[in-house]
């Protein structure tokens, strides 16, 4: 059972177990988890693409279907951001912005560094890796369409 309150975070599947920091009142109280959905404006920058739902910059919600996504197993659905930024967890090459929303927007957000320098990421096909901020930022990783 996945349990979202405060109190049971450490149930949750979209919290890594590696992940200890203790999260408090701030920018991201209500995001007590360590993984974000894959989030970053279109092409033509109408819309707020996601491989759950997307919204135009209008906040209109528009569905967006998995069998959309043209490569599957080169797609990040969910990525493993940092959540401080202490070394441990903010890969270099920044400045990067620390879990703030849910959405993993790639570029001014990042993959965490916690796993000797790498993050966990789920793929759209179901299979997972644990990958380097660098190589989450190539453009087959992160655009769905």
């Amino acid at each position: 059972m996945i349990k979202y309150s405060n109190t049971n975070i450490e149930s949750s599947i979209f919290r890594c177990p590696a992940d200890k920091t203790k999260h408090v009142a701030g920018a991201y109280e209500v995001f007590n988890f360590s993984y974000s959905i894959n989030s970053q404006p279109s092409t033509d920058g109408t819309t707020i693409i996601g491989l759950a739902s997307s919204w135009s910059i209008g906040s209109k919600f528009i569905p967006f279907k998995l069998a959309q996504v043209k490569h599957p197993s080169d797609v990040i659905m969910l990525a493993e951001e940092p959540v401080d930024q202490t070394p441990a967890e903010m890969p270099s090459g920044g400045p990067y912005t620390t879990l703030d929303d849910g959405r993993w927007l790639p570029g001014p957000n990042a993959i965490t560094a916690r796993h000797n320098k790498k993050g966990n990421v789920s793929f759209a096909d179901g299979h997972a890796e644990r990958i380097d901020n660098q190589t989450a930022l190539l453009p087959e990783h992160k655009n769905p369409t």
